[in-house]
Parts: structure tokens; C-alpha cells; sequence
């Protein structure tokens, strides 16, 4: 099915010279093939550019704004909760980890780039273990986030229902040899 935009979600942001209004019938491809017409296919592209920019800022605003009316919990107070939850199961000794701090701040930085980026909308990592990558996918970003892993620590099945009840529908675990499973997920 072909992307289009209403005339009246256009309306908010451009306006073409020499018009009040639109008629109702107007789509926005057909705004768009006028636009092209008249001011050429480059002006169109970068009016897309900066809509595009305009709702991915839109987007990044309201997941601050949801974080801080306590809408959605942050990171450190998630991070906490589960780690607390491995030291209430016994779990001791996790493999991997990501944090903003020390010899991992490169790689947290790339991942909260890539998660943030609005054109992500899936994430797929190997090597779930305790889930803390996974969780910081999860919150910076709307994408779905599979994971794959062998899962031979107990602490990976848990930390796997923590986040899925935490943020449902968006996380799926491929358990397994991931030199198998990988190559078998489509």
C-alpha cells in the first residue's frame, strides 16, 4: 500500500503560495505532484526533510515528556528493579552488561543512538543474557527488539518476563544456539 498523507495533516506545516485553502478532495501525493511541478522535485525533498525532522523531534519530546510525568519508569529506576529481582532470585555472577560509565560509555552511546534513531523500528541483538541492553533498547526507543540467545543462565529467562511485562508486544526472545537460530528467524 503506497504512503500518502491527508491535506489536512499538510496543512499545519506548508502551505503552497497562492492558496488559502484546499479543496477537500486534495491528497497529500497530489500536493506533492504539484509541488513538484512547480517548484521542482529538490524543494519537495527538502520540505519532506524537514517534516521529517519536525515529527522526529516531536517524537523524541514526547518520550521525555512521558518519562517525567513518571508515565514510563527511567532507566536507572528499571536497571535497579532488575537487578534487584536477580538479587532476590539468588543470581549471581551476570554475563554482559551495557552502562553509560567506564570502558562501556562508547558502546551505551551507540546503542542509545541507534535506538533513538526514528527510521528504527526493529532491533535484533545477540547475546541477551541479563537483559540490561535490551532493557536500555527498550526504553529509548519504540522499536521491537528481538533478541537471541542460548539461554543457559536462569537470570536470562527471568530478566526476558521482566521486560516483556514491562513493555508488551515489543519483545521477542529466539532461545537457542544462535548460530542456528539466527540464520532460521525470518
Amino acid at each position: 500500500k503506497p504512503f500518502s498523507f491527508k491535506a489536512f495533516e499538510f496543512r499545519q506545516f506548508v502551505r503552497p503560495p497562492h492558496t488559502a485553502q484546499y479543496p477537500c478532495s486534495w491528497t497529500g501525493l497530489s500536493m506533492l505532484s504539484v509541488w513538484a511541478r512547480t517548484w521542482g522535485f529538490l524543494s519537495v525533498l527538502m520540505v519532506l526533510a524537514g517534516l521529517l525532522s519536525l515529527l522526529q523531534s516531536r517524537q523524541s519530546l514526547l518520550v521525555v515528556i512521558g518519562e517525567r510525568s513518571g508515565r514510563t519508569p527511567g532507566l536507572d529506576v528499571l536497571y535497579r528493579d532488575l537487578d534487584q529481582l536477580f538479587k532476590d532470585s539468588g543470581e549471581t555472577g551476570l554475563e554482559g552488561h551495557s552502562s553509560p560509565d567506564g570502558a562501556l560509555a562508547v558502546q551505551t552511546a551507540h546503542y542509545d543512538a541507534w535506538a533513538m534513531l526514528p527510521s528504527t523500528r526493529t532491533i535484533c541483538e545477540t547475546g541477551f543474557n541479563a537483559g540490561h541492553s535490551a532493557l536500555r533498547f527498550l526504553v529509548k526507543s519504540r522499536a521491537r527488539l528481538i533478541e537471541f540467545d542460548i539461554g543457559e543462565h536462569a537470570y536470562a529467562k527471568l530478566a526476558a518476563k521482566f521486560l516483556q511485562e514491562r513493555f508488551p508486544g515489543r519483545l521477542v526472545n529466539v532461545w537457542g544456539n544462535s548460530t542456528v537460530t539466527l540464520p532460521q528467524y525470518h
